[in-house]
């Protein structure tokens, strides 16, 4: 699913580290990212709707 915007998130859930949007074959990539626990916050109506 495309236009999907990914948030990654610090391990508290609360700030955002880096956002990035999901690509017509519904991926996504984070680049540079350092060995640490985070977390993936995915919003999108049109993934809502899709449930």
């Amino acid at each position: 699913m495309a236009g999907v915007t990914v948030h990654l998130l610090d391990t508290s859930g609360m700030n955002i580290l880096k956002t990035t949007t999901t690509t017509s074959a519904g991926l996504y990539r984070f680049e540079q990212l350092l060995p640490v626990i985070t977390v993936l916050n995915l919003r999108s109506r049109k993934l809502m709707q899709a449930l």
